[in-house]
């Protein structure tokens, strides 16, 4: 992606460079970041957003907002390097004289004007600007935006087809900053996918710190789903949040939340209406201070208290059991290779080996690379689609553990996504592995996350993906070769004995 040209519609131009990291993330993390380690990632897998998120500035529970846009997951993917300044470049599209047009003065209107731009650029599909417009449009039909602090404003267009924008924020004494970002976050919501989102600023920092390594909050992947079992966004009728899986030992655990767990309320508040990354956003927080869930489990309502901790999430884990190699991988974060190959060097040598990603959201394409290469010495790993064409990721050679006579497991579930499923589909297509679960989450998109000029943030899905061999998993998941229901509680010796009695 080199320099983003003037689209046709858009008036806004930016300057980006090509991002330095791809996310592939399918649930999000409730948990915050403190101190140093590898990155994560989210996307939310409602957005996809797989994110993991970040510290609360203060030690308080905040309530959900009600006016202000939506957050990731998630993506809480790593910000590449990437910038967006708008150009100079005089705009041809004729607007509302009232409204500079962006290209003349983006002024209070940066938020919106960039995102329209980004858009129209880098999204993996093509979306006419008239839409974006009309959903940007109707998220104003009922809103309550407070009045600006200041006077003097400038409201922009990035065509002429926002203008109704500017006249509303205009006849109501609008706060145009604020109104320009709840048209950005309803507009994507609408009319995107619902792994793209608008991420506030403060947002944004709490996931950026999220990237620095170990996390605090309740220790908890969740996703949502609507009644085809499809990601969505957001919250409300129809879609639901839901606890993929507790952390063992982590303060959800131990207050007795479950896989499938519904959550609705956060300290008192519905959470109807808003993004995932906006609840995760409220219900991580620093170690000590308390959260209050309203969960819903089959018929049966009730609340929770939860204190927030530091949780440990070990991103390998790894034993000899009985002459196989058993190697649990929690997330793909930047050192998952390393760790992987750490384990690897300590099996030495074993009869047959398994690869657990049960639960694992996914993170880094980098480490999905890396982490193939150690188990196959050649062939294809990914293929990603964008709207500058198919690039092909192969595999580095190199691995230690590429032996086809040393038999592979890998241990799939709904929890497993995106970069989890490259993972199980690069060696089962290949015939390194047999796959062995349930189905996988289903997750075939790429997302990037471009800063905005408030110091937030636009994750926008850029790309889908498939195998080498062209199969897509976006929405069933990966069909295991072996259906096998494992129990989430089992332990390794229980996994090794249940997993080799099942493939015979």
């Amino acid at each position: 992606m080199g320099k983003v040209g003037l689209g046709a519609l858009s008036r806004y131009r930016f300057h980006v460079r090509k991002p330095q990291t791809l996310f592939l993330a399918g649930v999000l993390l409730l948990a915050a970041c403190a101190g140093q380690g590898g990155e994560t990632t989210t996307s939310s897998a409602s957005t996809t957003s797989v994110a993991a998120v970040a510290t609360e500035p203060d030690s308080t529970s905040p309530s959900i907002p009600t006016t202000t846009p939506e957050t990731s997951g998630p993506d809480t993917t790593a910000t590449p390097n990437t910038t967006a300044t708008p150009d100079t470049t005089t705009a041809t599209t004729t607007a509302n004289p009232e409204f500079p047009t962006c290209d003349e003065d983006p002024g209070n209107s940066e938020v919106l004007c960039s995102t329209v731009g980004l858009i129209e650029e880098y999204y993996v599909d093509q979306v006419r600007v008239e839409e974006l417009a009309t959903s940007a449009i109707a998220s104003l039909d009922d809103a309550n935006i407070p009045a600006p602090d200041e006077e003097d404003e400038t409201c922009s267009v990035p065509t002429e087809d926002f203008a109704a924008v500017c006249e509303l924020a205009v006849e109501n004494d609008w706060d145009v900053d604020k109104t320009s970002a709840q048209a950005t976050t309803d507009m994507i919501r609408r009319t995107l996918d619902p792994n793209s989102a608008y991420i506030d600023p403060e947002t944004t920092e709490l996931f950026r710190e999220v990237q620095q390594g170990s996390i605090e909050g309740i220790g908890a992947l969740v996703t949502t789903r609507n009644e085809s079992e499809q990601v969505c966004d957001p919250i409300g009728d129809g879609c639901r949040m839901i606890i993929v899986t507790p952390f063992e030992g982590g303060p959800a655990a131990e207050a007795g939340l479950q896989p499938d767990d519904e959550i609705f309320t956060v300290n008192g508040d519905d959470i109807a209406g808003r993004s995932i990354d906006e609840v995760t956003a409220v219900v991580r927080g620093p170690e000590g201070t308390m959260v209050t869930l309203g969960v819903r489990r089959d018929s049966e309502e009730f609340t929770i208290d939860i204190e927030r901790a530091a949780v440990e999430v070990p991103v390998v884990e790894s034993d000899i059991i009985n002459g196989v190699g058993y190697l649990r991988l929690n997330q793909f974060t930047a050192n998952a290779g390393d760790q992987v190959r750490t384990a690897l060097e300590k099996f030495g040598s074993v009869d047959s080996m398994i690869l657990d990603l049960r639960n694992n959201p996914g993170g880094l394409l980098d480490a999905a690379i890396e982490v193939t290469s150690e188990f196959t010495d050649s062939g294809g790993v990914v293929e990603i689609e964008s709207r500058d064409g198919m690039e092909s990721y192969e595999v580095t050679p190199g691995g230690l553990a590429t032996d086809r006579d040393v038999p592979l497991y890998v241990l799939v579930n709904e929890g497993s996504a995106s970069a989890s499923e490259v993972l199980a589909g690069a060696l089962g297509e290949s015939g390194r592995a047999v796959v062995v679960g349930e189905n996988s989450f289903g997750k075939n998109t790429v997302q990037q996350q471009f800063p905005l000029p408030n110091d937030g943030t636009l994750k926008l899905t850029i790309a889908r993906w498939h195998t080498p061999g062209g199969l897509d998993f976006g929405e069933n998941g990966i069909t295991p070769d072996v259906e096998l229901a494992l129990d989430p509680a089992a332990t390794p010796q229980e996994l090794v004995d249940q997993t080799l009695a099942a493939v015979g």
